[in-house]
């Protein structure tokens, strides 16, 4: 069986909010992808985000106003809620992230500058779904491999 795939939307999500999904933006299998969020004043808590599809040269780029901590970053790669369960997860192969860079607190640097964690994705039973690699060389970059099906 040939695996087929379809458009989608990229999302983003300004916890505790919901998933907001970029309307008029799609992405494509296989498509390079650039993501960022920096702060642009931080008496007002505004921030700049950035989705770029590197392959296709399209860009999303908002300003909007977050009330953050600013005590962590994070990169993800999740399944996503459908009609209020979560989806089961598509077999992607692997996703490389990198060049990853946070500014926490007084700190600005790579990801390897800051206490981290790996998190595996499991279904209820446990299972490992997907799992992050140990940070590449550099510290500013790891993958994430899929598993099994959920």
């Amino acid at each position: 069986m040939r695996p087929s795939y379809f458009l989608t939307n990229p999302w983003y999500e300004m916890l505790p909010d919901y998933a907001i999904r970029i309307e008029n933006f799609t992405l494509s299998p296989g498509d390079r992808v650039s993501a960022s969020i920096t702060l642009i004043d931080p008496e007002t808590n505004e921030w700049n985000m950035q989705i770029i599809d590197l392959t296709n040269d399209r860009i999303f780029n908002q300003n909007f106003v977050y009330n953050s901590t600013r005590s962590s970053g994070e990169w993800i790669m999740e399944r996503v809620m459908v009609n209020g369960k979560i989806s089961k997860l598509s077999d992607f192969g692997s996703i490389t992230f990198n060049n990853c860079w946070v500014e926490a607190g007084n700190t600005r640097g790579v990801i390897g500058n800051f206490t981290h964690s790996r998190v595996y994705m499991t279904n209820d039973q446990f299972t490992t779904l997907a799992s992050a690699s140990t940070l590449n060389t550099e510290g500013e970059g790891f993958t994430v491999k899929y598993s099994k099906h959920s």
